[in-house]
């Protein structure tokens, strides 16, 4: 698996071990007070 970071050098268009990759989307939401939150998840295509 490969993050979007400064440290990652890895083409993430290229494929992996042969295999395409797929973009997934991930968002975290907390309130102010960090009493509650909720998460996000999709996977783009």
């Amino acid at each position: 698996m490969n993050y979007i970071c400064s440290d990652n050098y890895t083409d993430l268009k290229n494929q992996y071990e042969g295999k395409d990759r797929f973009w997934v989307l991930e968002i975290h939401f907390i309130n102010k007070e960090k009493t509650y939150g909720s998460f996000f998840e999709q996977l783009l295509i």
